[in-house]
Parts: structure tokens; C-alpha cells; sequence
């Protein structure tokens, strides 16, 4: 039910960031969420049921589905996410390190699973059968070393996001704050439960019991299923909160314009000359400026109750649009939030 869930809100994410990747022809949020939901998809049972299907009886084509492929690709969207929600939660002005680091590490995460998981050979896997309960098997030492190695870095992403979390999200506002909060539950979720796997997955080798391991296992998926799905819906929250600000700013400079024209529009006031490169946020202030004065002076036709009503709200939503523009970590970056030139 988990994964279902995970596969569900993954696509959403995948879905709003689409249009993110063709405006900016680059955005490894995407791709994060595009493999982390592949590797959902690969652990799932109908997958694992179609892949024995195809490539005939036995363990291995359910290993190297759900084991190997999905490991692989769980890596992957853990560096794309790692290094996007970095890049993202770093203020303007402040250095961004480099992404070599982050990248040496995970060719050598990836390394080490191809290189354990070679050594493992496909009965060591603890595979998950066709009726949906976990294999026991013997934990060998090629198999502890092939979970070791994945759980390890996914620990060590987590520690890198929990603490750029801790460091930024006290400065962020709006969406971005209630995105990275949703992360952080994420990383929280599936951070405990590798850990409680990993030291079941070590109890099982040290005791030559695999029962330990197995006893976790399908709560070790369902967590990770949680914790992706938290961090999905965490990742798609500054984009969608994006959208929804624009889209009211939209309609708040639209009711301005449209009360601009019924009371000011006739009289043509121009108080301050306005430069022709001004925005449009710059443009609604003016008028707002222009409705008010001439509401003053008793010039143009005098406001009525619904168009004070419509200003009062117009100027709220400009404020709120500034405030989340202007903010430290804002969804200016192209990384989490929509990039706008």
C-alpha cells in the first residue's frame, strides 16, 4: 500500500516538474523524483511477477530487478535530490560548493554495489517470493556488504540534507519552508528505519539467523516508500506554491487594472513617469499609487465598496508575492522553485 502511495505522489512530482525541465532544458529535481520513482516501481510486485514472467523461473531476473536495478536507481535519484535541494536551500550570495564531492562518493556507492553484488551471486539476495513474503536465506558477507553499501549512502545523504535543512529552512518563508519541513519528515522516516534494518541485517550475520533481517524487511520497504514519498511531496510543493503565487498575482493585477480603467483610466493621471522596462508587479504599485491619490483628491470616479474590497485584497496578494520572491531561498532558484528570466 505504501509503494502505491509512493508511486502515486512521485508521479505527481514528476508530472509538475515536467515543465520545469523543457523551459529550463536542465533540472535534476526531476530526474531525482524520475528515478526514485523507478526504483519504487522495480520493488513492486507486479513488476517482479512481469520481469520472472519474461526472463523465465527462477531468482535471478528478481534479483537483478528488484535488487540491483532498483538500488542502482534509488542512488541515482538520491544524488539528483541531494544536489538539488543543496543547491536550492543556499541563499543568494552565499558560495555554493562544488558538486565534486557529492559526485566522487556516489561512483563509489555505485561501484561498491556492482562490485558486492557480484560477489554476493544471485542466492544470496533475500528475494521477495511471487506470494509476496520475504525469501530466508543465508546472510552471507557479499550480500551484508551489498545493503551496507546503499544504506550507508543514503544515510550519508540524509545527514548532508538534515543538516543543510537545519542550517536554512529557519531563513526560508512560503513554500520552500513548508517543502524542505516535508523533506525533512521524509529523511527522518527513512533515515530510522534503514538504520533499525542495518542493524537487524548485521544481528542476522553475526547470529547465522536470517530470520532478524526478514522479520524487517517488508517494514524497511514500506518505510522507504513512506520516506520517498515524503520527500516527493516535499519536492513538489515549492513548484506547485510557485504556480498558485503567480497565478494569484495574475488576477490581483488584473483586478487593479480593471478598477485603474473604470476610476483613474479616464482622467489619464500620470504621476511619476514609468519606465518602459518596468515590471508588472512595478506597474500594479503604480496604479494602486494613482487609484488611491486620485481617490484622495476626489478626482476620476470615486471608488465604490467592491473595488475597495478588490484592492485590499490585490495589495495583500502583491505583498505576499514580493515577500516570497525576496525571500532568502525562494523559489528563484531553478532547482526547486519554477525559474523565471
Amino acid at each position: 500500500m505504501m509503494q502505491l502511495v509512493a508511486v502515486a505522489v512521485l508521479g505527481v512530482a514528476v508530472a509538475v516538474r515536467f515543465p520545469s525541465l523543457l523551459k529550463n532544458r536542465r533540472d535534476p529535481v526531476f530526474f531525482g523524483c524520475l528515478f526514485a520513482l523507478l526504483a519504487v516501481l522495480a520493488n513492486m510486485r507486479p513488476v517482479l511477477m512481469l520481469a520472472y514472467a519474461t526472463f523465465g523461473p527462477g531468482v535471478a531476473s528478481t534479483v537483478l530487478v528488484g535488487g540491483l536495478a532498483s538500488h542502482l536507481m534509488m542512488l541515482t535519484a538520491l544524488f539528483f535530490i541531494g544536489s538539488a535541494l543543496a543547491s536550492a536551500a543556499v541563499p543568494d550570495g552565499v558560495c555554493r560548493t562544488s558538486n565534486a564531492k557529492p559526485f566522487l562518493v556516489f561512483v563509489v556507492a555505485v561501484a561498491a554495489q556492482l562490485t558486492t553484488f557480484a560477489g554476493a551471486g544471485l542466492g544470496a539476495y533475500l528475494p521477495m517470493l511471487l506470494d509476496g513474503r520475504p525469501g530466508v536465506q543465508e546472510v552471507t558477507t557479499a550480500y551484508v556488504l551489498f545493503e551496507l553499501t546503499f544504506i550507508l549512502y543514503l544515510l550519508w545523504v540524509f545527514a548532508h540534507l538534515a543538516r543543510t535543512c537545519v542550517r536554512y529552512v529557519p531563513r526560508m518563508t512560503g513554500g520552500m519552508k513548508t517543502g524542505f519541513r516535508v523533506v525533512a519528515a521524509g529523511i527522518i522516516i527513512g533515515g530510522a528505519m534503514a538504520i533499525l534494518y542495518l542493524g537487524a541485517l548485521l544481528l542476522s550475520y553475526v547470529q547465522r539467523d536470517p530470520h532478524a533481517a526478514a522479520a524487517l524487511a517488508s517494514w524497511y520497504a514500506a518505510a522507504r516508500g513512506a520516506g520517498t514519498a515524503c520527500i516527493g511531496i516535499g519536492l513538489a510543493i515549492p513548484a506547485v506554491s510557485s504556480r498558485l503565487a503567480r497565478w494569484r498575482g495574475r488576477q490581483a493585477r488584473q483586478w487593479i487594472r480593471a478598477v485603474w480603467e473604470r476610476t483613474v483610466g479616464p482622467a489619464n493621471l500620470q504621476l511619476i513617469p514609468l519606465s518602459v522596462s518596468a515590471s508588472a508587479e512595478q506597474r500594479a504599485h503604480r496604479m494602486l499609487i494613482e487609484i488611491h491619490d486620485a481617490n484622495l483628491a476626489g478626482r476620476g470616479t470615486g471608488l465604490t465598496a467592491e473595488d475597495a474590497l478588490k484592492l485590499k485584497k490585490a495589495e495583500s496578494r502583491l505583498a505576499s508575492s514580493g515577500a516570497r520572491t525576496g525571500s532568502p531561498a525562494a523559489a528563484g532558484h531553478s532547482d526547486l522553485g519554477e525559474h523565471h528570466a
